[in-house]
């Protein structure tokens, strides 16, 4: 796999405000992302919805292919259409703060 396809989504520093804790759970509008590689296709959107988060996805023919899961601390979780993977990692013992990493194949 070369650099150029390649690239990580690290959403450093985004807060996810009580995900575990509460049913009107929001992300935090402020933080870093940061780049490496090159875009050469669209990348996946990933969205908290309640205690969960959907990834979506569009395979090679262009179908809209969904994921749902519970983020768990450390634990890989493949992207659909095998575009990449997540991962969350927690900030504080009460899951209420954390780092949801996106890497893309």
């Amino acid at each position: 796999m070369n650099a150029l396809n390649r690239l990580t989504l690290a959403a450093a520093g985004v807060i996810v405000s009580g995900m575990m804790n509460s049913t009107t759970a929001f992300a935090d509008t402020d933080g870093v992302i940061q780049f490496s590689g090159e875009i050469i296709e669209d990348p996946c959107t990933v969205v908290q919805k309640q205690n969960t988060i959907h990834s979506t996805c569009r395979d090679s023919d262009g179908t809209l292919l969904t994921t749902q899961l519970l983020p768990r601390d450390g634990t890989l979780n493949p992207l659909p259409a095998d575009k990449g993977k997540t991962w969350m990692r927690w900030m504080n013992d009460s899951h209420t703060t954390g780092v949801l990493t996106v890497e893309y194949n």
